[in-house]
């Protein structure tokens, strides 16, 4: 398949597998690339610049719908993309446009996914988890809380209590900061541990990891979204998981549209075939992403780091599975 047209098999294995792979990117940003290319380039035949550009394309489109939902609820830190995300991009759009010979040469960089990477974010993630299990407060049944209030605070006057109990955000939080253009993780108050002293340098690394990451990711034309969320979550120590995810798909969407570019000259993979093909995997993709997304933004810290800990271990199983076929 060379490419020709979809087949019902094509279908059958590739929209389930859209629908768990949207899924994937929404939780931690996880990249279509681990499990599209080395199955439409082994199992389906595909030729390589027509693999890349459907992973590609799912990463690309999966992560602006992300990008969209989670900046709805104030979970994508837009100056933080705006400082950070041309490095990465023209990073990867440099490393994309040279690398396509050699990965014509070194086909079989694209042809086995290593699925204990996923596994070991899965083990990154249930650790976070057992970590919010000790700092989160215990649930209090809302009467006995009511009753706590009533016993201890004296009388307040209306205009008092619906203050103190209004949805206005508290001092510190950004939407009260007036300088909106301040960034959450790197000026704010995202991570419970945030030294001014230690600030410049993780701005540092921040911008020389995604400068190397972009890089990498140019190379193989991969998301690397997970890998955008790890420098967010390790480098500054943010809590928040659904914003250092939604950050960094944001990081990821810059990216894709980077390596999009790289496929301007390769008229060839805009065929009537691989328009069908997408047909079949886009809507899927972004199904998954989008019920994964409204799912974690309900749960709570704990519950949100052990479903991204069971995706992760579910995409490295599949893709260890995928690998052995």
């Amino acid at each position: 398949m060379a490419t020709t047209a979809p087949t019902a098999l094509f279908a059958a294995v590739m929209a389930p597998a859209s629908f768990f792979l949207g899924f994937a990117v929404a939780t931690a940003g996880f990249t279509c690339w681990n499990l599209v290319v080395p199955l439409l380039f082994d199992a389906f035949g595909f030729d390589l610049f027509d693999a890349l550009f459907l992973s590609v394309m799912m990463d690309t489109v999966s992560s602006l719908v992300l990008v969209v939902v989670y900046a709805e609820h104030g979970k994508v830190d837009k100056p933080f993309v705006l400082y950070f995300g041309g490095v990465a991009a023209a990073s990867a759009a440099v490393a994309s446009r040279l690398s396509d010979s050699f990965l014509q040469a070194h086909t079989s960089v694209l042809r086995g996914s290593v699925g204990y990477v996923p596994i070991f974010f899965g083990f990154v993630f249930l650790g976070r988890a057992y970590r919010e299990r000790r700092v989160e407060p215990e649930e209090v049944p809302f009467d006995e809380f009511v009753d706590a209030v009533a016993m201890k605070s004296p009388a307040q006057p209306d205009s008092a209590r619906s203050a103190r109990f209004s949805d206005a955000p508290p001092p510190g939080d950004d939407a009260a900061d007036p300088d909106s253009f301040r960034s959450r993780i790197v000026h704010g108050n995202a991570s419970r541990y945030n030294p001014r002293e230690t600030r410049g340098r993780r701005i540092t690394l921040t911008a020389l990891l995604l400068l190397f990451l972009g890089g990498l990711c140019g190379i193989v034309g991969s998301g690397g979204g997970v890998m955008y969320v790890s420098v967010i979550l390790l480098v500054w120590r943010v809590d928040d998981l659904p914003l250092a995810t939604g950050t960094g798909v944001a990081l990821m969407c810059f990216q894709c549209f980077a390596l999009l570019a790289d496929f301007v000259d390769k008229p060839r993979v805009l065929r009537a075939e691989m328009l069908r093909c997408l047909l079949i995997v886009l809507p899927c993709c972004v199904a998954g992403a989008v019920a994964a997304s409204q799912a974690l933004l309900c749960m709570s810290r704990m519950s949100v780091n052990l479903m991204v800990a069971l995706v992760s271990f579910s995409l490295g199983a599949v893709i260890t599975l995928t690998s052995m076929a």
